[in-house]
């Protein structure tokens, strides 16, 4: 198994996970090149592990960086390194252009930046799992690293995980820890587990978005026990939480959803749900953003409600609005797929769409003619529509 890097423009990150069998017609828009290999024999080439070796098919989600600069995690095998107990030491996270790889963590080793003081990443119960696999980059190539660790002060369960941003020169930093204090609380404290996961999203500047379960302080059972937070390299900055009233929707409160976080430099999207009088499940999903709002977030989006300056349809029922990869742009506008009610029928009833301070615009709508198709003499193409789109497939840079 391989790792492989595209020549790319500095305005388009990829991240490719791709097999050393994949036929060269695959790659045909080159040029691409081999960065390294894990058949258990080839050198890793990493800097200050003398003899190591990539255990095959233990690649994890490689992301790329607008210099070419590639990182992920990886199991190793060789002189001095271990894989079972409270010595394991084989778990990685490499950067670099193909080697020599610079490592970013490695269990049994001290935490990024040496903070909390003395401590190493460690998981004795699970050490393939000491260092989460999900790799959020930042634009600039800063990395958010997360781990279980043990050391001086440290108890297992109860504030043994934490997040770090790495950036791409200087000192890591320490963005959170289990057990930390949630701002815009009274005492209210993150969860034990730390550790990030897919959907998570990190800027230039370390801040990461992270939704969580609170504990202890003011939580009072389950009506404000979850939150959005802005882990930043400073004081942290509470999103929204769970049993806040919505800017425009008072008496209802608001449930913000675990899933779906994006972050894209200053700008934020996350959903959530709305609790009341006259909320249903055709109408209590909202999608929210701090991008044009005078302060705090604002609902761009509610299911059920009609689009703004788009004459009759609505946002259709049952959750429809979904996120590609990357929905939210530098300059606030937000691409998004929706099922669309109203004068909407199965035959053009789903698009891709754009929001911006309130203005809705579609991009591709089912049931549209495929751009060329009008006109074209192939018989393969002429008179053929877009049939649904699949939000997996974009992104905004």
């Amino acid at each position: 198994m391989s790792v492989k890097s595209k020549s790319v423009k500095p305005s388009l990150f990829v991240g490719l996970f791709l097999s050393a069998t994949l036929s060269s017609t695959l790659l045909a828009d080159g040029p691409w090149e081999v960065l390294t290999v894990a058949d258990g024999v080839s050198t890793a080439n990493i800097t200050g592990i003398k003899g190591a070796v990539w255990v095959p098919n233990q690649f994890n989600n490689p992301v790329i960086d607008a210099n070419g600069r590639v990182t992920f995690r990886s199991q190793i095998a060789g002189p001095g390194i271990t894989n079972t107990g409270a010595t394991a030491n084989h778990v990685v996270v490499v950067t670099g252009t193909g080697g020599p790889w610079t490592v970013v963590m490695r269990n049994n080793a001290g935490v990024p930046g040496n903070t909390p003081a003395d401590a190493v990443i460690s998981r004795t119960a699970s050490p393939n799992n000491s260092i989460v696999s999900s790799n959020n980059l930042a634009a600039n190539g800063g990395f958010l690293a997360s781990g279980f660790m043990t050391g001086p002060g440290i108890t297992v369960g109860t504030h043994d995980t934490a997040n770090w941003f790495v950036p791409p020169s200087g000192t890591p930093v320490l963005l959170a820890q289990g057990r930390d204090i949630c701002p815009g609380t009274a005492g209210a404290q993150y969860p034990a587990n730390m550790t990030v996961s897919s959907g998570v999203r990190v800027n230039d500047n370390g801040d990461s978005l992270f939704a969580m379960t609170l504990t202890g302080g003011d939580v009072s059972g389950t009506t404000n026990n979850s939150a959005i937070v802005m882990l930043r390299n400073g004081p942290d900055q509470l999103i929204v939480r769970k049993g806040d009233v919505p800017p425009g929707f008072a008496p209802l409160t608001i449930t913000p959803d675990t899933f779906g976080l994006f972050l894209n430099g200053s700008n934020y999207v996350f959903s959530g749900s709305l609790v009341g009088s006259g909320v249903t499940a055709a109408n209590n999903a909202v999608y929210c953003t701090n991008a044009f709002a005078s302060s705090g977030y604002r609902v761009f989006a509610r299911e059920g409600d009609p689009i703004p300056g788009l004459k009759g349809l609505t946002i259709k029922n049952t959750s429809s609005l979904t996120f590609g990869q990357r929905p939210i742009a530098a300059d606030g506008t937000i691409t998004f797929i929706a099922d669309l009610g109203g004068s909407a029928t199965p035959r053009n009833d789903r698009a891709i769409m754009t929001e911006r301070n309130g203005v809705f615009s579609i991009l591709m709508r089912k049931g549209d003619a495929i751009p060329g198709s009008t006109d074209s003499a192939d018989p393969n193409i002429a008179g053929k529509v877009l049939s649904s789109p699949s939000s997996s497939g974009f992104i905004r840079t």
